[in-house]
């Protein structure tokens, strides 16, 4: 089962993967300042509630790392299907370029001429093609000569 691609429905799905790196940024953006409210200060002194802070602080920079790998992941998704894309579209354009030229040159009237040959355009010795019988390489291959044409068409 083949399925057909069209330039337009790649476009389309490389402007959702941008969406997605869209929403990620968006996500990051929310994500910083809880980071930050995590800090020193915010959390007292008491061991429990620092602990607790501290892990809150790793927990969130765990995850703002982890969306910042997917967000690459994706944007290196978008960027390689655009390359995939203007690769095909190039490739198609000569493709097509070739198939024109060919196109071209079968419609061209030909370039060659062609001869006829009749036994009376034969002149001098025609050696024709012998055959030898399998074991008797030592004897030499008969050769047929042809008599010269008669050139004088007037006489008769």
């Amino acid at each position: 089962m083949f399925t057909t691609v069209t330039p337009e429905r790649v476009t389309q799905l490389v402007g959702r993967l941008d969406d997605l790196v869209a929403r990620f940024d968006s996500q990051l953006a929310a994500l910083a300042p809880v980071r930050v409210q995590q800090g020193s200060g915010v959390w007292s002194e008491f061991s429990p509630a620092a602990s607790f802070g501290w892990n809150v602080s790793a927990a969130v920079g765990s995850a703002i790392l982890d969306v910042e790998a997917s967000r690459e992941q994706v944007r290196t998704l978008a960027e390689n299907l655009r390359l995939t894309l203007s690769s095909v579209l190039a490739t198609d354009e000569s493709v097509q370029e070739s198939f024109a030229a060919i196109q071209a040159r079968l419609d061209a009237p030909p370039t060659t001429t062609v001869l006829e040959c009749t036994a009376n355009d034969l002149l001098g010795t025609y050696d024709a093609p012998t055959a030898q019988v399998p074991g008797s390489a030592a004897e030499a291959p008969e050769v047929v000569r042809v008599p010269e044409a008669d050139t004088d068409e007037g006489e008769g």
